[in-house]
């Protein structure tokens, strides 16, 4: 049944120039929380490139962005909220809390939290990343406007319980990232031999540690079954400092791959061995969810939250790299009743449904507050 005088929320995405991954985000929110609309009526908003489209080779990007998130796009929102009553505003990346600090208007306020890395980092507790002043200025921003936030969802219990050490009393719960079903069909689980090739999907960057994967590979060379497979790198060219990591005579074996599409990289996915995803910071473990969806096995080390995504049905490296000579790996990793249940996990565990459901009870319990 329809409800009549529907509580309007409004959902914000990111900036059009934002990350491939927080764009996919936006896109994908804004297509499955339209089966909202029967109990809330729903507003999408993402901020307009105009600063960015103008000057696009003035500044660099995330200066351009920012302009025209903070100096065009936040005045516009304030004023928009001054004049439509709106019961919730959901944000859908934590960076754009600081929207928070322009709204006057008695709006619940909701925001998606991937990972809150960049925040510790500028206080000093990710001492190998330097931040400049501007970043550290940016960073309290943007905790300032959490703090003022009404309801954090988290998307892993790992970002929450971070979040919990840093925020103390703020309100949160976990909302699993999820996988839209358009997404099964760019899936083939094929159950005939994969090419001989592991893949590593990330670029080398201060979150990532792909120099870590890298190695991996490089250990497994010593099972009989894997010495004589090659690696495809999904990401910009290797580094000086990865190069020297790698015996030369396997240069050779590597392969790097750049500007694919998700076709492409579920191609890739799909003829792997297996997917290695060694990560110092993830807020959830996306690559873990990617391979199992196309029927290969992660080996995955390093966050926890790629622990938590990976669990028992994928490998965990920081288990067996003592002696991966004795783990059963080739079984644990080729195995075809292993694929099909780490798949069908994926299925079970991060539906859209499933995350649709849960968005459904975080917006009732906010507006359940409002009408006490």
């Amino acid at each position: 049944m329809v409800k009549a005088n529907k509580p309007k929320i409004l959902v914000v995405g990111s900036h059009p120039n934002s990350s491939f991954s927080m764009t996919n985000f936006t896109r994908d929110n804004f297509a499955v929380l339209t089966e909202l609309e029967s109990s809330f009526d729903l507003i999408f908003f993402t901020p307009l490139k105009v600063f960015s489209r103008i000057t696009p080779q003035l500044l660099p990007k995330k200066y351009s962005v920012n302009i025209d998130k903070f100096a065009i796009f936040a005045p516009f929102l304030a004023i928009f909220l001054m004049f439509k009553q709106v019961q919730i505003v959901h944000v859908l990346d934590q960076s754009d809390s600081i929207y928070r600090l322009f709204i006057r208007s008695k709006c619940r306020f909701v925001v998606t939290v991937h990972d809150i890395f960049a925040l510790q980092a500028a206080s000093g507790h990710l001492p190998e990343i330097v931040k400049s002043k501007s970043g550290i200025a940016f960073a309290r921003l943007i905790e300032l406007g959490l703090r003022k936030s009404d309801l954090a969802l988290a998307i892993s219990h790992t970002t929450e319980k971070d979040l919990k050490e840093r925020f103390g009393e703020l309100s949160s719960r976990v909302i699993h990232n999820f996988v839209r079903e358009v997404n099964f069909e760019l899936t083939k689980f094929d159950k005939s031999d994969s090419s001989n090739t592991f893949l590593i999907v990330m670029s080398s960057n201060w979150r990532k540690d792909r120099i870590a994967s890298l190695r991996v590979w490089t250990k497994l060379l010593s099972i009989p079954e894997f010495q004589s497979s090659d690696l495809t790198v999904v990401g910009n060219q290797l580094t000086n400092d990865e190069l020297f990591l790698i015996p030369e005579r396997f240069i050779s074996r590597i392969h790097v791959r750049g500007n694919l599409t998700s076709i492409e990289i579920a191609e890739l996915y799909r003829k792997s061995i297996a997917v290695i995803n060694i990560s110092k910071y993830e807020g959830f473990g996306l690559q873990i969810i990617e391979a199992n969806l196309n029927g290969k096995i992660c080996i995955y080390g390093g966050s926890a939250a790629l622990r938590e995504i990976g669990g028992h049905l994928n490998v965990n490296w920081d288990e067996i790299k003592a002696d991966i000579k004795t783990s059963n790996l080739s079984d644990r990793i080729l195995s075809y009743d292993k694929r099909v249940s780490a798949y069908e996990a994926v299925i079970r565990n991060f539906s859209a449904q499933q995350y649709v459901r849960k968005i459904y009870v975080a917006y009732s319990s906010i507006l359940s507050l409002l009408e006490e």
